[in-house]
């Protein structure tokens, strides 16, 4: 349900990545184009995405923790590393083609050529990874400070804020590798990205759309928590 509503939010973070545009300049555009229905091009490829990742967390979750667990290794430094590339590895593996879908679909005439897997997966094992591990690390320490609920709540958004950012300028490398002419690795296209934009502020496009669908995500995690609670 949250995908299906902050999926014009993910069409306009992907286009800016893309192009530079301003959002309202976006919106405008696409709207007299296509209308309502042009921002919703990539739902479906959107919404397996994230069914996807929470399927490939739960069964990364109940391996590792199950080995780890024999040895004792579950919250440690150890234990968090093994987790958050298990849980990485199997996220990418699960989701890779419905990614190349979603950023094909949602750029559309952008396109140069076909999208191709090979074109942005390492980007998106990289972005995946260091999230995990920042969602991984959060827990950890949610649990070591005894935060409680409401605590745990404010330090994950806050963590999460911060290495949504951090991974921002892998998911624009996968936006613009994704049906280009050329084969760049990430730190070529990062350079090519900075040079055409005239600085490297550019690896950050998106990060108020990026900002606020995380923040969609965990105000509904939160009050299913609390629906499910009572």
């Amino acid at each position: 349900m949250v995908a299906i509503l902050v999926n014009p939010l993910q069409f306009l973070k992907i286009i800016r990545q893309e192009t530079g545009e301003k959002y309202g300049e976006i919106a405008k555009r696409n709207y007299e184009k296509g209308g309502i229905r042009i921002f919703y091009r990539g739902l479906r490829a959107y919404v397996e995405i994230q069914f996807l990742v929470n399927v490939a967390f739960a069964f990364s979750e109940f391996f590792s923790i199950k080995w780890l667990s024999v040895y004792q290794y579950e919250l440690t430094a150890v234990g968090i590393i093994v987790r958050a590339f298990s849980a990485s590895i199997l996220e990418t593996l699960m989701t890779i083609k419905s990614e190349v879908s979603q950023i094909a679909k949602n750029k559309g005439e952008l396109m140069k050529k076909d999208g191709e897997v090979s074109s942005i997966i390492t980007s998106i094992f990289v972005r995946n990874t260091i999230n995990w591990f920042g969602s991984l690390w959060s827990i950890y320490f949610i649990h070591k400070l005894s935060l409680g609920d409401f605590g745990g709540f404010v330090f994950s958004f806050v963590v999460g804020i911060i290495f949504a950012i951090l991974t921002l300028p892998f998911d624009i490398v996968a936006t613009h590798n994704c049906g280009s002419l050329e084969k760049l690795s990430i730190l070529q296209r990062l350079k090519k990205i900075a040079f055409e934009s005239g600085g490297y502020s550019a690896m950050y496009r998106g990060s108020i759309m990026r900002i606020i669908m995380m923040t969609c995500y965990s105000v509904s995690i939160v009050l299913v928590s609390v629906y499910l609670m009572k």
